[in-house]
């Protein structure tokens, strides 16, 4: 069953009405040929405000305590409950904090329940779901999903279309992020689902490429969500990625005295790498993905507090031990995937390479530090894993 926004035909003044949540069923089970179903939620009907955003849509689906409910975006915290097991009717029971941005998702992860929000850059919000009372208990750690659109600029006042993260990060909630903000990167509407194995599963929109690129959004890496000790958003790839692999290439421990060194053995544009460092004595490290010139397909520095990933800056990594880096660097011809010290953080950026001849650099500067591992694997096709 597919949950749907449906935009009525326009009023015949040429003015098109608020959208309207349907429902659509396959008929088939080669999902050709589908069935549409009004299930009643439009403005005005079955407890929806006659005056919700014109733009209302996104609906998400979930369920707790045998509970059916629904959220969506530019509802103000809407929720909906299903009043049938064939969720045909349904009927508005109240609202929950923290839901704006595009594209809500809210499920359950672990003992507690998570909400993100395709905001500029993606936000989420850890807490506490009460059914009885409708209620979002946002007790628990928020923080950047993606660091895909860096940092935004303060919000202007008074526009509604920005808006502070309860973890203090500027984010702008709907349309376009400012023009700073949109040259080769994204991470974006996210979908997230439950899978047989019983892991909880993100996918996203990767873009934006320049337009005669037709793959324009296609989907990141398929993301397995956790929450840390500390109860905040822990994201790896998903062990089924390794099936990817080539020959291996590893190196360390090495010493890094200034300059870099090129890890020998590895040439390519997909590649899956694992590194870690040990900053030692010295102001910053590196992890280069370049060409012969030396002209940069990726570049990760790191200085001990903020870490520039082509040009995102975190201002802050989080981890156990600051003098340490564990970095996880997916490159696929032109997307970059980073994961950060076992995921706490992730960096997605379209980066087009200066060609498709690449090789891995590590260094440091101002004094010595140590990759203590790394190691380097080609990434295959589907296809080629085949045969």
């Amino acid at each position: 069953m597919l949950f749907y926004g449906h935009t009525p035909l326009p009023r015949p003044d040429g003015t098109r009405p608020p959208r309207q949540q349907w429902a659509a069923l396959p008929l088939d089970r080669e999902l050709r040929a589908w069935r549409t179903l009004d299930i009643g939620l439009a403005p005005g009907r079955s407890g929806v405000p006659a005056d919700i955003a014109g733009g209302w849509t996104d609906m998400f689906v979930f369920r707790e305590a045998g509970r059916t409910f629904a959220i969506f975006k530019e509802a103000d915290g809407l929720v909906v409950e299903a009043q049938n097991a064939e969720l045909t009717r349904w009927q508005a029971v109240g609202r929950i904090k923290g839901v704006f941005g595009e594209c809500p998702n809210f499920i359950q992860l672990q003992d507690r329940w998570l909400l993100l929000r395709s905001t500029y850059p993606m936000t989420y919000q850890v807490g506490r779901f009460d059914p009885a009372r409708i209620a979002f208990e946002m007790d628990g750690p928020s923080g950047i999903v993606d660091y895909s659109y860096g940092l935004n600029p303060a919000p202007a006042p008074g526009d509604p279309n920005n808006h502070i993260d309860p973890s203090g990060v500027p984010v702008c909630r709907y349309g376009a992020p400012s023009p700073a903000h949109t040259d080769s990167r994204g991470f974006y509407a996210t979908s997230v689902f439950p899978d047989p194995a019983g892991r909880t599963v993100l996918l996203a929109w990767v873009g934006s490429w320049p337009s005669s690129r037709g793959w324009n959004c296609c989907m990141s890496l398929p993301r397995m969500l956790s929450l840390d000790p500390l109860g905040r958003l822990r994201q790896q790839p998903i062990r089924e990625l390794a099936t990817l692999r080539g020959a291996p290439v590893a190196v360390g421990p090495l010493a890094l005295n200034g300059g870099t060194s090129r890890i020998e053995g590895f040439t390519g544009d997909t590649l899956e790498v694992m590194a870690e460092f040990e900053l030692g004595s010295a102001d910053a490290v590196e992890l280069r993905l370049c060409d012969a010139a030396g002209a940069d397909a990726v570049r990760i520095r790191y200085d001990g507090q903020s870490l520039d990933a082509n040009g995102t800056v975190l201002p802050r990594v989080l981890g156990d031990d600051p003098r340490r880096l564990k970095l996880r660097l997916f490159f696929d011809k032109s997307v970059m995937e980073l994961f950060i010290n076992d995921g706490l953080q992730t960096v997605t950026r379209v980066a087009l390479p200066p060609s498709p001849a690449l090789h891995l650099e590590a260094g440091a500067t101002g004094g010595p530090a140590t990759l203590r591992a790394l190691t380097v694997w080609p990434m295959r096709s589907e296809r080629e894993v085949r045969k």
